[in-house]
């Protein structure tokens, strides 16, 4: 009776070995299959469905936050000197020596004034070694982007025990962005350009993530970015949008928020995979916060409308 019990016990675990066996193997297969789709960039059914997830309507710091495969939006009514990120985007002139509205303040912040050092570079100083179009004084085209250091970029702000205090701030990089001027009125053309800078930005990043060093001539800044102090976090995983010539240059938010919010959703359904994880489109107009909170609800629009289109 004993040796019956141990042959049938014996069956049994041989069984049980041989299907852990197969059920190993099939976990493997499942794994490379999981991972060749990956590699392959196939999406799976709506992983880079865009998804609202949090919202504030109440106070002065509005915010709303979506969700799109892997990437994190945010648009939030903030001061964007304030924003913590990776990269500030400035909204620049094609020669990228400073302006008025947004540039002017990033301008500020990180040194108008040409120094010439080899440590501790003035913003200016990191723009006038943006390499030149040739031919020509402008160091970026019209809807292109060119990425330098931050420079010296201080917040002065004034504190009633204090008084003025300069705050070091922690941009590693600003990604100057050149769009169309729409005075006069705005064509479908200078629409499409200026959702074009949009994506010409996170496309110029992507780059930069991969390779640094750039190694051809439409990458010719990169080969003048220091790097060597941030190590293994060079990377720019977080950038912050400033509405791009929306102020002087007379582009209206108002006819051109879903044009810009199509053009990186798009980007970001096509490619889900980046070393970029948030994306924050900042509004602030510190003389007429109305305007702030007006051109904040209009994006907002968009992204509403951009995820009710892809849901239908």
């Amino acid at each position: 009776m004993l040796i019956y019990l141990v042959l049938i016990c014996s069956a049994f675990f041989c069984v049980v070995a041989e299907n852990s066996q197969e059920l190993s193997m099939l976990a493997s297969s499942l794994t490379f299959l999981a991972g060749k789709q990956t590699a392959t960039k196939v999406p799976i059914s709506g992983i880079t469905q865009l998804k609202l997830m949090r919202e504030n309507n109440e106070g002065t710091h509005l915010f709303t936050k979506y969700q799109l495969g892997n990437y994190q939006i945010s648009l939030i009514v903030q001061d964007i000197l304030r924003e913590p990120a990776d990269a500030i985007v400035n909204a620049a002139n094609s020669g990228c020596l400073g302006g008025g509205g947004i540039d002017g303040v990033i301008s500020n912040a990180g040194g108008e004034k040409e120094t010439q050092l080899s440590e501790h570079t003035t913003l200016y100083d990191l723009r006038v070694a943006l390499p030149e179009i040739s031919g020509t004084r402008n160091r970026c085209p019209l809807g292109g982007a060119r990425i330098t250091r931050g420079g010296w970029l201080q917040y002065d702000y004034t504190d009633s025990k204090i008084g003025i205090h300069k705050e070091r701030l922690n941009f590693n990089y600003v990604i100057h962005a050149v769009g169309p001027s729409c005075s006069g009125g705005i064509t479908e053309e200078q629409k499409k350009t200026l959702a074009n800078t949009y994506v010409h930005v996170l496309e110029r990043v992507h780059v930069f993530n991969k390779n640094p060093k750039g190694g051809s001539a439409q990458y010719s800044e990169f080969e003048k970015i220091i790097i060597s102090d941030l190590g293994d976090d060079y990377r720019i995983k977080s950038l912050s949008f400033p509405t791009i010539s929306t102020g002087i240059f007379g582009c209206s938010t108002n006819e051109t928020a879903d044009f810009v919010v199509d053009a990186v959703c798009a980007l970001l359904e096509k490619n889900p995979e980046s070393d970029i994880k948030q994306i924050k489109f900042v509004f602030w107009d510190p003389t007429n916060q109305n305007k702030a909170k007006a051109d904040y609800a209009l994006y907002k629009k968009a992204f509403n409308e951009h995820l009710k289109s892809k849901s239908a």
